[in-house]
Order: structure tokens, then sequence, then C-alpha cells
């Protein structure tokens, strides 16, 4: 039944004046009814000592709230519904009390078969439960299916009795207006000796607006004179704010006075620390606030009601105070379940922000003498972020630990084979920093930490068994603006001094695992993140697909609208520095949404991490193991975008040995040149896979290549294998083309002998290149076609070109063997590489001999 807004208003209740109330916020044990116990009775004796009439406790006081399946567990049960007996009796002096805990019906059941339980708030005075003539407790009418919550895991509602209360065929016999009565309380002093009218709600029941009930309408449109709500509701990062719009709304319509008291501490689902901040509140008839208790504290406030309690104005907020104090919560009440000689850590530090503000954290609430900072510098570790470690850690007090994990590294390699430009090799390192942190924590007995951040997490930018490891994640629900945000903090509010170095705040990140990630080149992680003051694409791309469960079809739709900037509230000109072009927009977000589907393995291998947004990996949002998927909207729309943006650029990748570079190579340069945009020619480093390469120095064929390539039309010689001093694998070098022109489409070209057998997955490239089957599929390919080298067109990868290769005469072993053997060559080579071949004598060449390599 709708029920009418109540426009009535008034002064305060007669029978209310002078109700002196104990708003008994304390801190919950989970699982623990034995503390939580002996915590209420103390305070329901020091409130009774007060001259306080009654006294108000949390939702599930007693067991705790979130405790998994421990509610399956019948001899817990007991215990629980023991406290409550102990408690109803402590109110045998007068005092009334009110708290949330779990009720049990043994002759009925569950849906899931076991005994049929409540979660309920009980109402006790002169040691009786106080019955409000319809039940003697109040039973959760609305229960949460969301985020965290499964209240209808283990509780039977309100709403369910209602339901069962009908037999088939006939309308249920009770109703939610017959259940949702106020419970009487006595009044022993004041003028008033005529019992109040208290309305009870449980937490969920006040945030009806997705309901099609709302309990405390009911409960005033009976007769309730004030309304209380017990809650246990986490916090999560502005949720206060939402908090007081939905109280207001329930008091300006039902004009009473409104009591939220909620419960301290943290608790947990195994995959997540949830901080609870207590932040009970006090409002009157208009809705005004008149009381809150301090966020945290288990402190109880006690207060008298009465129409002259000035108005207060709402808490100010501080967002980066209340995410510090909901981190300092859930990390010092996560070490306090360890024993007092394991409540140390240590900290792998990089150099990094997010290593920075963990172990920050981790000084400031076990002392600088229990956090060891273990750096663990590889070749790659540059004099910056090596600086900045020693700087961090000399500024918190704190040991550092130096261990150098190169010689490890490399024995890693060996003997797997991995060789130091294969992507793996960059896993090799964080895992072998996990073995470093994961045996000193062994030998110390004391933790250690995964430092990843949300962003990180999101898109699976982290090692599993690597760096995803540790015992907690402390800043895994954080993206990177956050973490600078809780760095500037710390400096300037925690430790009142620059404690976390300037530089490390806002330096580019960097995993500093590979040359291409090195910091002193300005080179690092490949996300947009979001500074201490302004917001980055990436870092609000994983907050819509997390918090908002915005999917590629809303990001591609806003983009087309031109509105994607100003909804995600990025600094302007963002997107047009990051996408010049819609196929290079496409083109990030196919690639993000493939990397956030296809981390969840990683994710659900992470440690707990604490909870501070609205949606936090872990337990809050559930994730199954699927394939990415792109709606027919999305389809349509991409279709449409790219189909009115000019035609793409096309660049052809020629890679080779060039040993050395002959006709036939220029020819194909050529030919390239007459279906491509622009051809770059990469001469490649030494191979140990292709000993010829070492047949002369590389300075040598680099000069030979500038030599024979220059002077062509549309195309370019890049000589990044050259100056870096190592062989870049097909899959990295197809990521540099990227980043480099990221408005082009980049082709790589290839002999058709490569390809043979592709369509059984036998290929060359299938089963013996780098990442070979992933690139098969990702990779455009310009396939040169040669008589005699059985390809077939069923070989072809996906995304294929083919290049006539008919008429090609030469090979680089076919010119390296006629100039050793003295055969004519002229036929074969351009005249200057020829005469560069003479000159220094190469492949065997003797210039000075008669008939030796002569034109």
């Amino acid at each position: 039944m709708p029920i009418a807004p109540l426009v009535r208003k008034g002064p305060l209740s007669k029978s209310l004046e002078g109700l002196r109330i104990a708003i008994c916020q304390i801190r919950v044990f989970p699982g623990r009814p034995d503390r939580n116990l002996e915590t209420i009775l103390k305070e329901l004796a020091r409130a009774a000592a007060t001259g306080c009439e009654l006294a108000v406790f949390p939702e599930m006081a007693v067991p705790g709230y979130l405790i998994g399946d421990l509610w399956e567990e019948e001899s817990f049960v007991r215990d629980v519904l023991a406290a409550n007996d102990e408690i109803r009796a402590a109110t045998r002096d007068g005092i009334a009390a009110v708290w949330g805990s779990l009720l049990a019906d043994p002759g009925k059941k569950n849906e899931d078969g076991r005994i049929r339980k409540y979660n309920a708030g009980l109402v006790a005075q002169g040691g009786l439960l106080v019955d409000n003539g319809a039940t003697s407790a109040a039973v959760k009418t609305l229960l949460p299916r969301y985020r965290i919550f499964d209240d209808a895991r283990h509780y039977t509602s309100t709403r369910q009795i209602v339901e069962e209360s009908g037999t088939a065929g006939r309308a249920p016999a009770l109703d939610l207006w017959t259940l949702l009565r106020p419970f009487p309380i006595r009044r022993e002093q004041g003028k008033s000796r005529r019992p109040v009218r208290m309305g009870l709600v449980l937490c969920e029941d006040m945030w009806h607006q997705d309901y099609p009930f709302d309990p405390s309408s009911i409960l005033v449109a009976n007769g309730a004179q004030f309304l209380v709500n017990i809650s246990a509701s986490p916090w999560t990062w502005q949720k206060n704010r939402k908090r007081h719009e939905v109280v207001q709304q329930i008091v300006t319509s039902c004009r009473v006075p409104f009591l939220y008291v909620n419960a301290t501490g943290v608790q947990n689902n195994g995959k997540n620390l949830i901080v609870f901040d207590g932040c009970s509140t006090v409002y009157n008839s208009e809705g005004e606030l008149v009381a809150a208790v301090d966020s945290h504290s288990d402190t109880p406030r006690d207060l008298v009601l009465t129409k002259k309690l000035p108005p207060l104005p709402l808490p100010p907020q501080n967002d980066s105070a209340e995410l510090f104090e909901a981190l300092k919560t859930a990390l010092s009440e996560f070490l306090g379940t360890l024993p007092e000689e394991r409540r140390k850590a240590l900290v792998g530090v990089s150099g990094g922000i997010d290593s920075a503000v963990v172990v920050a954290l981790l000084v400031h609430l076990l002392g600088p003498g229990k956090v060891t900072a273990v750096s663990m510098p590889s070749r790659f570790n540059g004099p910056t972020t090596l600086g900045i470690t020693n700087e961090l850690a000399a500024n918190l007090g704190v040991e550092l630990v130096t261990v150098p994990i190169q010689e490890m590294v490399d024995q890693l390699a060996r003997a797997t084979e991995i060789s130091p430009s294969d992507f793996a090799y960059e896993n090799v390192q964080a895992r072998a920093r996990m073995q470093i942190l994961a045996t000193l924590a062994q030998k110390t007995g004391a933790l250690f930490t995964c430092n990843g951040n949300k962003v990180e997490l999101a898109f699976g930018y982290s090692t599993l068994y690597g760096d995803q490891s540790g015992a907690v994640a402390p800043i895994g629900d954080l993206v990177k603006r956050e973490v600078r945000q809780l760095a500037l903090y710390l400096n300037e509010h925690v430790f009142s001094r620059e404690v976390i170095p300037r530089l490390a705040i806002e330096m580019k990140p960097s995993a500093e695992l590979s040359r291409e990630q090195c910091v002193e080149e300005g080179k690092g992680d490949p996300f947009d993140y979001g500074t201490a003051t302004s917001r980055g694409y990436h870092d609000e791309m994983v907050r819509a697909f997390t918090e908002f469960r915005r999917g590629p079809e809303w990001f591609l739709s806003e983009w087309a609208s031109g509105s994607l900037e100003d909804t995600l509230m990025l600094p302007k000109g963002t997107l047009a520095r990051l996408f010049p072009s819609p196929s290079d927009f496409i083109s990030d977000l196919e690639d993000k949404w493939a990397r956030f589907v296809g981390s969840v393995f990683k994710r659900v291998q992470a440690p707990p991490i604490p909870i501070v947004s609205r949606r936090s990996f872990g337990y809050d949002l559930r994730e199954a193991m699927l394939s990415p998927h792109l709606t027919e909207r999305y389809r349509d729309l991409k279709r449409a975008l790219l189909a009115r943006h000019r035609a793409v650029r096309r660049i052809a990748v020629y890679g080779g040995s060039f040993n050395p570079p002959s006709r036939h190579h220029q020819e194909i340069a050529g030919r390239l040149a007459g279906t491509f945009d622009l051809v770059i020619v990469v001469p490649c480093w030494l191979r140990e896979d292709k000993a010829s390469v070492s047949e002369v120095l590389p300075d040598h064929r680099r000069r030979m290549a500038e030599i024979a390539f220059s002077g062509l039309a549309k195309v370019r010689i890049d000589l990044i294998d050259m100056e870096n001093r190592e062989f870049t694998p097909t899959w990295k070098l197809d990521e540099r083309m990227k980043a480099r022109f990221p408005d082009a489409e980049i082709w790589h070209v290839i002999g058709g002998d490569l390809v043979v057998g592709g369509k059984a997955g036998r290929s060359e490239i299938q089963a013996g290149w780098q990442e070979g089957a992933k690139i098969w599929e990702r990779l455009n390919f310009a396939v040169l076609t040669r008589e005699g080298s059985g390809m077939t067109l069923e070989d072809l990868p996906p995304k294929s070109h083919l290049i006539d290769g008919s008429g090609l005469i030469g090979s680089g072993t076919l010119v390296r063997s006629r100039i050793a053997s003295g055969a004519d060559v002229a036929s074969l080579l351009d005249p200057a590489v020829l005469a560069y071949i003479q000159k220094h004598g190469l492949y065997g060449c003797h210039p000075s001999a008669e008939g030796s390599a002569r034109a």
C-alpha cells in the first residue's frame, strides 16, 4: 500500500522531553559474541549509572555482521542467543536497551534448509523483552543483496513473514502495517510518565528509495514518536554525504526526531577489509542535525532530547582526511588480529609513489622500528628511483635493506631459457622480488605487502606470484590520483613534513623492468594516470568500469557525442592529446576492456583489499572469468565512426638482418612503398638463433642499411635495435611502433615461408616466435609471396595483406657465399654497398686480389 508523505509539524512530543539517551557507538568484533557482550554490558551499566533511560547499540552488535557462513554453525548461534538473554537480564533495573543481534526460530527453516534466523533489533526493559503488540523484536524488512551484502543468504525478512502468512490461493493474513509497530519505552524520569513510542528500523530499512516499501513512514503512521535506526553501515568515500540526504528526506516526510547509531571497527568477507566509521547522528523533527558522534570513535555519547537543542552544521567533508582515517582503521585492526610479536611489516620499495605511500602508512601505524623497507634493484633501476628510495627510508627512519636481484634473475632466466628481450623477463624480476620478500618475512616473522593500486589490478598490470603477492593490498582500491592525494596528506597532516619525496609524487610512474620503462628518459607505465590535482583518463576508466558499471558501449557513445571528457571530469584537451583519431580511441578502449575482463584470474588470487570506493575488487565486485564482449550497438557505433573518419595511414615495418642489404631487399622496400604510406626498415641486433648475423660487426650492418635504403622514396630506417643493443621481438616492436604512430595501422612484413602450416597452428610464427600464438591473432602481416614457399591462402594469419614477391632474386646467404668464393656480386648489390664491403673486407672479401668481389 503506498504511503502518502506525512506533513504534520509541531514541537517535540511532551513524552519525549528530557529523554536521556546513551548513543553506544561501539567497536564490534566480528565472530566474537563474548567480546561484544562484555562491551555491551559495560556500556549498559555505565549508561544506567549516569541516569540514561535508553541505551542504543548498533545492528548485529552481538555476533558481528560480516562473518561469512559462520551463521550455519549452530553452536555459534547458541552463543549469540545466550548473549541476548544476558543483555535482556541486565535491564532489570529499569534502563531500556536497544541492540542488534541474531534471533533464531528452531521450529522453522530458512530457504537454505537450515534453522530460521532473523537479523533483528531487540528492545528490553525491566529484564524483559518489550513487545510492540505484534512481535517481540523488530525484524529487518529490507535485506540488501548488492555489493558485499547478501543478507538473504542467511536471514528471513519481515516481507517474507508477510508472504508466508498466506496459504495457497489466499491473500496473506499479515501485512507490513500489522508488523511494523513502535515499541513502548517506559519513562521513569521527566514530566511525563507515559511510555514513549519508538519506531525501530535496521540499517537498510532507511535506504528504502529503491524498494517498494518505506518502513519508517509505516512506523510513524502507526504512532511512532521518534525513529531509531541501528546500523552496521560500512564507510566508503563520501557516503556520509548521501546518508545525511536520506535521513533528512525521511524526517522531512515523517516530522519526528531521528536517531542513527552505527558500529565502528573493521569486519571482512575474506577478500575485503570493510571499515565501519560510526558517525552516529541525531536529527530533530525539522530534519536538522542536533548531535553527532565523531567518526571511528567508540566512546559513548549521552544526549538529553529536548526541543531546545540547537542545530549543528553538517560535519565538514575532507576527502583525503576521511580516506586516511579509513585506511588507518582498516590496517590497524588488520594488524591487530596478529600476535603482538608479528605486528611488523616488510615493504618492497621501488622509488615509486605506491610503495612510498604504503611504507609511510605502516610507519605511522607501527612505528619506524617495526617497518623494514626492502630495495631490490635490477640493472633497469636508475639513479632517480634509487635516490628516492634512500631518501624515503631516511625521512621515515626505517631500516633499508638492499638485496640486488640481477644475479638471481639471470640464473632464473638461464634456467628457463628466457632472453632479456622476452616479455617474460620482466615477470622473472617481479617474481624474484616476491621470493626475497617472502623469505625475509618468514625469517623475521613479519608480513609483506602488495603495493598495487586499483588501475594495475584492473588491467592486470602486475605479476601473479610476483608483485601481486602479499598479506594485504593497502591501496588496492585507490586509483593513482587518490594515491598521490594521500601522499600529500601524509606529508602535510600526518607527518607535518615531507617524508615522501615530492619527486616520487610528481614523476611518471614506471615498473622499471626494461629499457622501455627507463625513468631517466621519462618513460613509464602505459596509462594516463591522474595527478594530485587533476583526473587521468585511465584512472577514471577504471572507476567507470568498476564503480559505475560502464562498459565499452557507454564509453564510445559518450565519446562520439563529445561529452566523455566532461562526464569523466578530465582536464580539457585530455582525449585529443591521447587519441588523435577515432581509431586510436577505439584501439585503446578495446585493449583496456580486454585487459580488464581478462585479468579476473589474477584478481581472485590477490590479497585482501580495504574498501574505500563505491566498488572494490574482491567480494565487493563479483566477477566471473569470461571472454570480452562488445555489444551490437558498440559495433554499430564503431563502424559509423570509422567510416566518417579519413583513411588511416598504413605503415609497413620491414625488419631483418640485412646481412648484407642487397638489391632484392631494396626491391621489396620499393614494392612495399607502392602499397603502404610509409616503410620502416629495422635492422636487427645480434640473434642467438641466427649465427650469421654475428659474422660482421653490427655497426657495419647498420651503415650498409643506411647506404642501401636512405635514398628510397617513402622508406625510413629505424635503428632502435642498434641503439638499444638488443634484438626486439615482433610483438614488442609492434607495441613500439603503435606508440610512435598512434594514428596508423602497423603492418609487419614477413616471408610466405613463415606462415606455412598456419591453418593447423604449426607455422613458424605460431610455434616458434615469442608470443607467437597471440601475435598471429592480433598483428597485421604483409606477407611476401614467392614461388616455392609452400604457402596456401588457408595458411594466412587472420589479418593479412599479400605482397607480390615474384621475380625477386637473391638472399643474404647467397650474397655472402658468393663474396667469400670471389664470385661476381655486382648484379646482387647496390654499388655503394659493394664498395663499403670491399673497403672493410667483409664476408671474406679481399679487394686487392684480382677478381675478388669484382664489379
